[in-house]
């Protein structure tokens, strides 16, 4: 059974997105909005690691989780465009890890298993309020990264 290496997937996923939240926060603690939202965001990460424990165990190991791996954000960016680029990075990783909750949800529906579905459903929820807000943080910077950070150019 596959489910075993998405668990797998799942929860190194989780991990990494934690981390990135970690890092983007700390390397841009200047901003307390994003220090602390990043912070509150890295705890569900590993309450979501902790919470698929269990159906990790149940269903066993998984397949080769490494040829599966996501990319984090091993360092910050410096001022406003490279907070932006960041943002990106987390976004990019966020969607993923919701992308996979839906898959395992879906599996779990398949499977009959009631609590996988329901730790499946809760997690994707709070994972897909994760990328909402990293959405609105992008759109609230690009603007001020794009155009009010750039240097004054003759436009002729």
């Amino acid at each position: 059974m596959q489910i075993a290496t998405y668990l797998g997937l799942l929860s190194r996923s989780e991990e990494t997105l934690g981390a990135a939240f970690d890092t983007v926060g700390q390397g841009h603690s200047r901003d307390a909005g994003i220090y602390f939202i990043c912070r509150l965001l890295s705890g569900q990460c590993a309450e979501h690691v902790a919470d698929l424990a269990p159906a990790c165990d149940r269903y066993g190991p998984g397949g080769d989780v490494e040829r599966l791996d996501v990319p984090g954000v091993p360092h910050v960016r410096e001022g406003e465009l490279g907070l932006l680029r960041d943002l990106q990075d987390l976004y990019t990783l966020a969607s993923f890890v919701d992308s996979t909750w839906l898959v395992v949800s879906q599996t779990a529906q398949g499977l009959r298993d009631a609590d996988l579905l329901a730790l499946a459903q809760r997690c994707k929820a709070q994972t897909t309020g994760q990328t909402k807000w990293v959405q609105s943080q992008l759109k609230s910077i690009a603007p001020q990264a794009l155009i009010i950070g750039s240097a004054p150019q003759a436009i002729g």
